[in-house]
């Protein structure tokens, strides 16, 4: 027994359309949804790390005293620093014609 079904195209793409209406107004509310709990979540993290730290002041100041970086300025390195520098400068400024060729080419 053959039972043929006649559709035509404008059923397949009302049919189409209402189903494509129907997700993306559940998927509007999921997103939104979404959204709300990620807002949630970031207002719980800054009430907590911001708002209300459960650091006592002592244990502030041993944090700020451990990583405290103390630079020491050592005018030896930075003048042989500068020294290097001069001299690649005036190794940049030599002529080219003074370089010996390497390749015996002329």
């Amino acid at each position: 027994m053959d039972i043929k079904i006649k559709v035509n195209k404008k059923q397949i793409l009302d049919f189409l359309w209402q189903a494509k209406s129907g997700v993306v107004k559940r998927s509007k509310w999921i997103l939104i949804f979404l959204a709300v709990l990620a807002l949630g979540y970031c207002g719980y993290l800054w009430y907590k790390f911001v708002a209300r730290p459960s650091w006592s002041t002592e244990k502030r100041q041993e944090y700020v005293n451990a990583t405290e970086n103390k630079v020491r300025f050592d005018q030896k390195k930075f003048d042989a620093v500068i020294a290097e520098i001069e001299r690649r400068k005036g190794e940049y400024n030599t002529k080219l014609e003074n370089i010996p060729d390497i390749f015996r080419l002329k």
